[in-house]
């Protein structure tokens, strides 16, 4: 993640106020890089992967799950992410090109290892017709996800409500 870091979230979340305080100045500048960005690879995104950017804000759902699976009528894999927002399952697939990555840059109190939630994501242009989408989930891990194509598929509402979770700020686009 380039813009909104793990490090910058662990001091967003300080219990010391000073610290707290610059990391909102340093969100506040984070986020209006970010848009900047998004702006400027906005040309070279396909239509569904421009909708994750500007009209999805998955910020505090539930993360349910990931999958990996090859898809035999298909070149590559697929990867698969399924997500609880507003009780309604939606799914995030995308036609990979590479493998996922999952890493825990670093460890801190902030970050519930309990039920993760989706945090924050960034997306990116990785290379001509590849593209990248960052996660990062309330319990510190980053999801990497190289891709080529992207849907997001709304499943079913459920009568299971999302846990409510408390965070700070969500990043509209």
């Amino acid at each position: 993640m380039k813009f909104f870091t793990p490090e910058l979230y662990v001091r967003f979340n300080s219990v010391v106020t000073s610290v707290a305080n610059r990391a909102d100045a340093d969100w506040e500048r984070a986020l209006a890089a970010y848009r900047k960005h998004l702006n400027s690879i906005r040309p070279k995104l396909a239509a569904s992967i421009a909708s994750l950017a500007s009209n999805t804000c998955l910020h505090d759902a539930e993360y349910l799950g990931f999958s990996k699976m090859t898809m035999p009528a298909m070149t590559g894999d697929v990867a698969m992410i399924a997500v609880r927002k507003d009780g309604a399952v939606n799914f995030l697939v995308y036609v990979l090109d590479g493998e996922p990555m999952v890493t825990r840059p670093l460890e801190d109190d902030v970050f519930d290892v309990s039920q993760p939630h989706w945090l924050y994501d960034e997306l990116d242009v990785a290379g001509d017709g590849v593209f990248q989408h960052d996660i990062l989930l309330s319990d510190g891990r980053v999801l990497s996800i190289r891709f080529t194509a992207f849907d997001m598929l709304p499943g079913s509402s459920t009568k299971l409500a999302a846990k409510p979770v408390r965070r700070r700020r969500a990043v509209p686009a």
